[in-house]
């Protein structure tokens, strides 16, 4: 949240549409350049043992994105 102010209207944007950020939660944004639309959504588990990270993609095709962010 302390950064959310400077982040793109997208990110914001996605930020409010999927339920905004609690404590520990972080919204993780691509290079403006590179990946502009790639995100992921870190949300830790109650003791941080566990989390979940969803990765995604705020335009149509997505798979170039993550293929990219995976070397394949």
């Amino acid at each position: 949240m302390k950064s959310l102010e400077t982040a793109p209207d997208a990110m914001r944007a996605l930020v409010e549409r999927t339920g905004g950020l609690r404590a520990r939660q972080r919204l993780l944004g691509g290079d403006e350049i590179a990946c502009p639309t790639l995100f992921g959504l870190w949300w830790p588990w109650g003791d941080g043992a566990k989390i979940t990270l969803r990765i995604g993609s705020l335009d149509l095709a997505p798979m170039p994105d993550v293929r990219a962010l995976f070397g394949a």
